[in-house]
C-alpha cells in the first residue's frame, strides 16, 4: 500500500487519557462545597472523559459508509462515515482516541479538551502488513449522541 503525500490532509487526534471529575459551580465560577459531619467536601456534578492535547498528523481521509450491508472487518458499514489509511503504523490512536478534520480543537473553561469539538471517534483500528486502517463515526456538534450522558464521556 502506499500514502502519498499529495492524499494527505491535515488531521488532529487526541488519545483518551482519564476520566475528570467536573465540580459544581456557582454564578462566579467558585465550586460549590457541602457541609457532611463538619468537614467540606466539595460538590460533585460528574465525570468527562480527560483527553490529551492534540496531536497534527497526515493521513489520507476518505468519506465512507452508507446503506449497504457490507461488513468490512465485522463493522457493518453504516456504523461508520469516514475512513484513515495511512502507512505510519507508529500513530497511538486507538478506539478511545477522538480526530479532528475539518474543525480545530477546543478547550473547555478550564483549559481541558473539548470533547464535543471533534469530528469523529475512532470506532475500530485495523492494521495491515504495511499500514493501519481507522473506521470513524461522525460526532455532533456541540452534544453527546445517543443519549449518552454528560458523565459518560465519549
Amino acid at each position: 500500500m502506499r500514502d502519498l503525500k499529495k492524499n494527505q490532509q491535515r488531521l488532529q487526534y487526541a488519545t483518551y487519557s482519564d476520566q475528570i471529575t467536573i465540580y459544581e459551580r456557582d454564578e462566579e465560577g467558585n465550586i460549590i462545597y457541602v457541609d457532611i459531619d463538619g468537614e467540606q467536601i466539595p460538590s460533585i456534578d460528574g465525570e468527562i472523559a480527560g483527553y490529551n492535547k492534540p496531536v497534527i498528523f497526515f493521513a489520507n481521509i476518505a468519506m465512507s459508509g452508507g446503506e449497504s450491508e457490507a461488513k468490512e472487518y465485522g463493522v457493518n458499514s453504516t456504523d461508520y462515515e469516514a475512513v484513515i489509511v495511512t502507512t505510519d503504523k507508529s500513530l497511538p490512536i486507538d478506539e478511545l482516541s477522538l480526530i479532528w478534520h475539518t474543525t480545530e480543537p477546543a478547550l473547555d473553561a478550564d483549559g481541558l479538551v473539548d470533547a464535543d469539538s471533534a469530528d469523529y471517534k475512532v470506532i475500530a483500528v485495523k492494521p495491515s502488513l504495511n499500514g493501519m486502517k481507522y473506521l470513524l463515526k461522525k460526532l455532533p456538534k456541540g452534544g453527546r449522541k445517543d443519549g449518552e450522558q454528560k458523565d459518560s464521556g465519549i
